[in-house]
């Protein structure tokens, strides 16, 4: 696709996918998903302790073990604030991160890892800066690139969004979040074909993937391919039988096959569900639903 193309359809007012979009937040990042090839933080070699039970004879040469490397003062502020960005103590980790950078100012991942700590406060400008000072330190940083583009869109910025995730998924094709992001981004600029084509990717490198399923099923209901929605539904409710949004999209398409009776119930339970889980905006969106489609 062509930016000339991109940027005609993102003049269109840019409109939330039908019924629910889910953005990853770009904590994502942090540690990687499961089975991210895109992890930020750098692993701390450990070595392997031998078992009792296997202990060599006292007449078999011992080889000396490499003794496990000990932490650098930024390494181990790095590693503090990681454990607090996994807990939700962002300030703590922005403090965490900076002082790793104090101790070391070429630190990319504490950068990174400052930058999306920023971006769950809402400190959206503080977190572009910390992601455009890794990219200055590694242009090759695809989890840089991802975390900027998450935040780009958070600042309605679609374009620089889009190019940031198009450049995550050159670097790292195998990952799979950039590719759901990307398609949000291409769905709520009109170019529905382009954004299925990222969600089926995702889900080509990861069948299982709820996010992905979510937003191709919520794409599916929008465009009226309800048999697609149906089984994406299905199979999101045999991963995670909790997962609001799924009943909501299945009982539309539902209604849409012919089967009102199932839709119904499909949607009173996707309401209860918000309700329970304190989702006010799916909870009018489900009670929507019901009375468009039953009363």
């Amino acid at each position: 696709m062509t930016s000339v193309v991109l940027e005609k359809a993102l003049k269109k007012s840019l409109l939330a996918i039908a019924p629910e979009a889910t953005l990853i937040a770009c904590y994502s990042a942090v540690l990687g998903m499961v089975g991210s090839t895109a992890t930020i933080a750098q692993p701390v070699w450990v070595a392997q302790t031998l078992q009792e039970n296997s202990a060599p004879s006292s007449d078999e040469p011992t080889e000396q073990l490499p003794a496990e490397p000990e932490l650098t003062p930024a390494e181990s502020a790095h590693e503090a604030g990681l454990t607090a960005l996994a807990q939700g103590d962002f300030e703590e980790a922005i403090k965490q991160f900076t002082e790793a950078i104090a101790k070391n100012s070429l630190f990319v991942e504490a950068f990174n890892n400052r930058g999306i700590a920023h971006g769950e406060l809402g400190q959206l400008q503080n977190a572009i800066a910390d992601f455009n000072r890794a990219i200055a330190l590694d242009a090759q940083s695809p989890a840089a690139y991802y975390g900027r583009g998450t935040v780009n869109h958070k600042l309605g910025k679609p374009q620089a969004s889009y190019n940031d995730l198009s450049q995550a998924i050159a670097l790292t094709p195998q990952w799979v979040d950039p590719y759901i992001n990307r398609g949000l981004i291409l769905v709520n600029s009109g170019l529905r074909n382009e954004a299925l084509n990222d969600f089926n990717q995702a889900l080509t490198l990861e069948p299982n993937n709820i996010l992905a399923l979510v937003n191709r099923s919520s794409l599916y209901v929008r465009t009226g391919n309800y048999e697609g929605a149906l089984a994406d539904c299905n199979l999101i409710l045999r991963l995670n039988p909790n997962i609001a949004v799924a009943y909501n999209n299945r009982g539309i398409a539902l209604a849409g096959l012919g089967n009102n009776i199932q839709a119904k119930q499909d949607l009173e339970t996707a309401l209860n569900l918000f309700t329970q889980q304190g989702d006010v905006t799916g909870q009018s969106r489900a009670q929507k639903f019901l009375n468009t489609l039953f009363n």
